[in-house]
């Protein structure tokens, strides 16, 4: 699954999160961007 392949999380709430971000993805431009930078500052 698609899940499979992207899941790298080491917590249940990160597991969580993720299934959820796939399941209900952003819809507005806004808050796509503030996920981006949020996931580029991480790096």
């Amino acid at each position: 699954t698609l899940f499979a392949q992207l899941d790298y999380c080491v917590t249940p709430f990160g597991k969580r999160l993720l299934k959820n971000w796939l399941a209900r993805p952003l819809c507005d431009a806004k808050s796509i961007l503030e996920r981006q930078h949020a996931i580029t500052d991480l790096k």
